[in-house]
C-alpha cells in the first residue's frame, strides 16, 4: 500500500521515489496514483480517496515537490482539494559553512529533499573559503572545505528538485581564515579584508569567479562584501593615500561587477556597507532609517545587480518599509535576508527569529518584495546544529505560500516536510535561554546556557549576575523542569532525535553547574561539610554529564558536518572537564590543609557589565565566558 507516480507526470520518477521514501519514514501512505503537471499559476491538488487517484499541478517542480508533502498531510486529514499561491518568486535558504561546519554530501543531500518539501526555490551556499580553488593551496585548507566534484553533486541532486544552487562567497572581507595563511601576505588589508586596488587581489578574485562560473549553472553569484570595516585603513595607506570609504567600495563593487559581467555572472551583493557610504548624513549602525541617500552617488553603482538588505534584529513593520524604500533609491533589483538565530549561542533564539521574521515578510509582501532569503550563521564555532534552523525554515516556506501565518499551521506542516511531532519540542528549546524573567521572544538575545555551561567553576565570571537573578528566581528548578519538557515520547535514533537528547542534556548539566561557583563561595565560607559534598558528590556527577553532552555533542557533529571544525569544540569541553578536575583537587588540597585558604574564592564577585535585567547578557565569544586573562 503506497504511492505510485502517474504515467506522464512531469516530477521524475527518481525525485518521486526520494520523496515518497522521505515520507513513508513518518506516515502510512495508502496505495494512490499520482499524477504531477507542470501547469496552472498555482499550486493545486485534487485528492479522491475512492478512485485512489491525486492530481498535484503547480508552475513550478519544487512546488509539485511541495505538493507532495501537502498531499500526505490531505489524505490523512481526508480533506480533497487544496491550492496555494506563492508571494514570492524565489524563496531561498543560505546554508552557513564557514564557521568550521561543512555539512556532509549525504546530509546535504537529506536538506534539500527537506527544502523541497517546503518548497524552497533556492539554496545559497555560504563558502568564503570552503571550497577548493585550484592553485591555491591554503585556502580552505585543513577547513574540510567543499571539492569541486561534491559542489557538482550537491548542484546535480538539488536540480532534480527544481532547486537551484548559488555560491556565496567574500571578495572584500570576513575573509580571517583565508588571511591566517603567510601566502596571501600580499593581498591582506588586515587580518579580514582584502586588500583594494591591488593586482594579486583581483587575479584572486577571479580565480573565484572562474570556478564558480565553471561549477555552478546557476550562472549566478552572490560576491558578499558586507561588514568591510577595515576597507582603506590598514595596508592600504602604506601604498596609496588615504581615500572616502565611498570610492573605495565603489570602485572596488564596479571592478569586481565588471568581472563578473565578463564571465557571464549575475551578481548579488549585500548591501549593508554600499547603504552606509551613500548616506549623506553618515548615521552609524545596520541600516538606520532616516539616511539620507545622495543621487550622484547612487547613480554611480551597478543596476544591474541584486542589493541584498539583511536584517536580522527589527521587529517594526514600518522599519522595514523604510528601508526598503531607501534601497529602491539605489537599488533596481532587493532581495530581502531574514536571520534564523542559531549562532553565537548553545541554544536557538526561536524567539528572536518568530519576533522579527513575521513582521518583515509581511511587509515584504506589502511592499512588493519577490526574492526572499532565509539565513543561518555559525558564529563563534557553530555550536548550534543546523538541525535546529529546521522549524523557523517551516515559517518561511508559509509565508511564501499563504497570506497570513499561524504557528498551527506551522506546526502541521513541519510533521509532513521533517518528522511528526517534533515541532513543538524544537522550539521547546529555546527556553534553554529564554528563562523566567527574560522578556518574552527574547529580543536581546540573552544567551545563559552558554555562559554558565562554559563560564570556570573556580574563577566564573557571571557569578554577581547569577546572584542577584536567583532573589527572585529559581533556576535549577527551571533547568530541572526542562530536561522533562524537553525529552521526546520516544527515540527513532535520528540526529533528529539525538538533537533534542542534547538539549535535554544540557538542561540536566546547567542544573548541577548554574549556581556552582556561589554553592562553592557559600560552602567555603561557611560550611565544610557542604563543600566536601560538592568535591565528592556534585562535582564528578558534573564531571560525568558534561562527558555524556560531550558525546552527544560529538555524534550529531560527526553525523552531520565533517570532522574539520569539532576539535574547536572538543578543546572547550576538555578545558571545561580539566576545570571541574582542578577544583575537585583544590577543594581535597584545601579540605585536608594543606591550603590555608583558595584565593578564587576569596575575592568578591563584580557584575561582568551592566544590563537591566541580571540575566540579560549575551556574550556570544566562548574566549570572554571562560577566560579572565590573556588566552
Amino acid at each position: 500500500m503506497t504511492w505510485q507516480l502517474a504515467s506522464g507526470s512531469d516530477l521524475p520518477q527518481p525525485t518521486f521515489e526520494i520523496i515518497r521514501s522521505h515520507l513513508e519514514k513518518n506516515h502510512i501512505l495508502n496505495k494512490l496514483t499520482v499524477a504531477l503537471e507542470l501547469k496552472r499559476q498555482s499550486l493545486t491538488i485534487t485528492y479522491d480517496n475512492k478512485k485512489q487517484m491525486a492530481v498535484i499541478q503547480a508552475p513550478t517542480l519544487v512546488q509539485l515537490c511541495r505538493g507532495l508533502a501537502r498531499l500526505c498531510e490531505m489524505q490523512d486529514k481526508q480533506e480533497t482539494f487544496v491550492t496555494e499561491n506563492a508571494h514570492f518568486e524565489e524563496l531561498n535558504f543560505m546554508l552557513e559553512a564557514s564557521r568550521n561546519a561543512v555539512m556532509t554530501l549525504a546530509v546535504t543531500k537529506e536538506y534539500i529533499t527537506i527544502l523541497s518539501l517546503m518548497g524552497y526555490t533556492g539554496l545559497y551556499l555560504y563558502i568564503e573559503d570552503t571550497y577548493e580553488l585550484p592553485n591555491n593551496p591554503y585556502f580552505g585548507y585543513l577547513r574540510g572545505r567543499y571539492s569541486k566534484e561534491e559542489l557538482q553533486e550537491i548542484v546535480s541532486y538539488a536540480s532534480m528538485f527544481g532547486i537551484e544552487v548559488v555560491p556565496c562567497i567574500q571578495t572584500l572581507a570576513h575573509l580571517t581564515q583565508m588571511m591566517k595563511w603567510e601566502s596571501y601576505g600580499a593581498v591582506r588589508e588586515d587580518n579580514d579584508t582584502l586588500l583594494i586596488d591591488e593586482p594579486q587581489t583581483y587575479d584572486l578574485i577571479n580565480d573565484m569567479l572562474v570556478f564558480v562560473k565553471e561549477v555552478f549553472p546557476s550562472g549566478k553569484v552572490h560576491i558578499g562584501m558586507d561588514e568591510a570595516y577595515g576597507v582603506g585603513v590598514g595596508q592600504y595607506l602604506s601604498k596609496h593615500e588615504y581615500k572616502e570609504r565611498y570610492q573605495l567600495i565603489r570602485d572596488h563593487l564596479n571592478k569586481v561587477v565588471g568581472m563578473c559581467n565578463d564571465l557571464g555572472l549575475e551578481t548579488l551583493v549585500w548591501s549593508d556597507f554600499i547603504y552606509h557610504t551613500l548616506d549623506t548624513k553618515r548615521i552609524p549602525g545596520y541600516y538606520p532609517v532616516n539616511v539620507s541617500i545622495a543621487p550622484e552617488r547612487a547613480a554611480a553603482i551597478p543596476k544591474n545587480i541584486t542589493y541584498v538588505y539583511w536584517d536580522y534584529g527589527e521587529f517594526v513593520s514600518e522599519n522595514y518599509a523604510k528601508r526598503i524604500e531607501n534601497h529602491s533609491k539605489f537599488a533596481d533589483d532587493i532581495m530581502f535576508a531574514g536571520g534564523i538565530h542559531i549562532y553565537g549561542a548553545m541554544t536557538p533564539n526561536h524567539g528572536k527569529s518568530l519576533k522579527t521574521l513575521n513582521p518583515a515578510l509581511m511587509t515584504c509582501k506589502a511592499q512588493g518584495v519577490k526574492k526572499v532569503l532565509a539565513t543561518t550563521w555559525g558564529d563563534n564555532g557553530q555550536e548550534v546544529s543546523h538541525w535546529n534552523a529546521l522549524p523557523i525554515m517551516q515559517w518561511y516556506a508559509e509565508h511564501c505560500y499563504n497570506t497570513g501565518v499561524s504557528e498551527d499551521v506551522v506546526s502541521a506542516r513541519f510533521d509532513y516536510s521533517v518528522a511528526p511531532n517534533y515541532y513543538g519540542k524544537m522550539m521547546a528549546i529555546r527556553y534553554l535561554d529564554e528563562i523566567p524573567g527574560i522578556e518574552e521572544l527574547n529580543h536581546y538575545m540573552a544567551n545563559p546556557s552558554k555562559f554558565l555551561l562554559w563560564q570556570d567553576p573556580l574563577v566564573g565570571l557571571f557569578e554577581k549576575h547569577v546572584s542577584d537573578y536567583l532573589k527572585d528566581h529559581d533556576l535549577v528548578g527551571h533547568y530541572k523542569k526542562m530536561i522533562d519538557q524537553l525529552s521526546l515520547a520516544q527515540s527513532d535514533g535520528s540526529l533528529l532525535a539525538l538533537n533534542q537528547a542534547f538539549y535535554q542534556q544540557l538542561a540536566h548539566v546547567l542544573s548541577l553547574k548554574a549556581t556552582l561557583g556561589l554553592d562553592l563561595i557559600e560552602a567555603y565560607q561557611t560550611n565544610t561539610e557542604a563543600l566536601e559534598t560538592i568535591k565528592t558528590e556534585r562535582l564528578p556527577d558534573l564531571i560525568d554529564q558534561v562527558t555524556k553532552l560531550r558525546d552527544l555533542h560529538s555524534t550529531i557533529w560527526y553525523g552531520t558536518y565533517k570532522p574539520f571544525g569539532w576539535e574547536v569544540l572538543e578543546n572547550r569541553y576538555g578545558g571545561l572537564l580539566s576545570r571541574l578536575e582542578t577544583t575537585i583537587k583544590r577543594l581535597n588540597s584545601y579540605l585536608n590543609n594543606e591550603l590555608s585558604s583558595l584565593p578564587e574564592l576569596d575575592e568578591e564577585r563584580l557584575d561582568f557589565t551592566s544590563v537591566p535585567n541580571p540575566m540579560t547578557l549575551n556574550v556570544s565569544d566562548y574566549r570572554r565566558i571562560a577566560f579572565t586573562g590573556y588566552n
